[in-house]
């Protein structure tokens, strides 16, 4: 993340509203190269304000900030150019509150935090152009709010994070482009929330992560080849989902849940060639399933449900040639079965 830049040859427009920041609307308007605007909406109660900056040049610089109590607000960030970036932060008691960042661009970044007590609010980001950076986080008791980043262009990056306390929330990213790159959590205490990522392209990458998840679904659709997606539910998980669907050759798929698994499913769905799934429950698992569904030639199917196991399945679906799989269900397993349909030549199952 490219902060502050150096001041020469620029213009610097600083906006402050101290006091009682009630019903304000500050906004920036520059054009031309290595411009600064900073506007602070502050104290003791940010309601019904909108901070607006429009920049169009390169490398130019948008740091917003709406702080204490900030309600029914808005920051608003438009920037056309490139090497551009903008930044906001909307703190404490953040209740109806919006973030909106527009990039048209190259090498543009965009940071933006809503913090400590998160309700009804919404941060999204839209970048057009190549090498772009979008990271966000929504902090300390999130409700009913969401995080969205559309991506358009090659070797573009996201990184979201919901955290601490989570509920009702929802994290959804989409981009279409090669070489791009998906990081995004919700952790601690999450409950009846959501993730949700469409990458088109080849080459892209995706890691996901649940951690202390109950009610809660990751889903990840992939079109294209070379793909890679990753999605982990990890301790007490319970009536959770997690589901890739992956559409064309050479992709992988890697999910699992585990640490105290209750009444949770995974679904794996590959079609085309020289795919690789990759599955495991493990760690006290009880209610669950796991199904895989390969359509295509030299495909691999792997689970694995390990570690006191009670009453789950495991399923694998191949129709093609030359495809193997591989189902492991191991230590203290009661009422579980693992089930192998195959249709086509040369193919190969094992089950342990």
């Amino acid at each position: 993340m490219k902060f502050m830049k150096p001041l020469a040859a620029a213009v610097l427009a600083v906006i402050h509203c101290g006091a009682v920041a009630d019903s304000n609307v500050s906004s920036v308007s520059q054009q031309g190269s290595m411009n600064t605007a900073t506007i602070n909406q502050s104290d003791p109660t940010v309601t019904d304000n909108q901070i607006v900056v429009i920049q169009d040049g390169v490398g130019n610089v948008s740091d917003a900030e709406q702080l204490d109590n900030t309600t029914d607000s808005l920051i608003s960030h438009i920037q056309i150019g490139d090497d551009n970036d903008a930044m906001s932060l909307q703190e404490m008691d953040v209740s109806l509150a919006t973030t909106a960042i527009n990039q048209q661009g190259d090498m543009n970044d965009a940071e933006t935090i809503q913090a400590n007590s998160i309700s009804n609010s919404t941060i999204s980001a839209v970048q057009v152009g190549t090498d772009n950076e979008f990271e966000s986080r929504q902090d300390s008791q999130v409700s009913s709010s969401t995080i969205s980043s559309v991506q358009v262009g090659d070797t573009n990056s996201v990184n979201l994070d919901q955290i601490d306390s989570v509920d009702s929330s929802t994290i959804n990213v989409s981009q279409d482009g090669d070489t791009n790159d998906i990081e995004a959590e919700q952790s601690t205490s999450v409950s009846a929330s959501t993730m949700i990522f469409t990458q088109v392209g080849d080459q892209n990458t995706l890691d996901s992560n649940q951690f202390q998840a109950s009610s809660v679904s990751a889903s990840i659709l992939q079109v294209g080849t070379s793909n890679d997606a990753d999605i982990d539910q990890f301790v007490n998980v319970s009536s959770s989902t997690s589901s890739i669907i992956q559409s064309g050759s050479g992709n992988v798929a890697f999910t699992d849940q585990s640490s105290d698994v209750s009444g949770s499913g995974i679904s794996v769905s590959q079609d085309g060639t020289d795919n690789d799934a990759e599955v495991s429950q493990d760690d006290v698992v009880s209610l669950s399933f796991v199904s895989v569904s390969q359509t295509g030639d030299m495909n691999e199917a792997e689970i694995d449900q390990e570690g006191d196991i009670s009453s789950t399945s495991a399923t694998v679906e191949q129709g093609g040639s030359s495809n193997n799989t591989d189902i492991n269900q191991s230590n203290f397993i009661d009422s579980s079965t693992a089930t192998v349909f195959q249709s086509g030549d040369g193919n190969d199952a094992q089950l342990l």
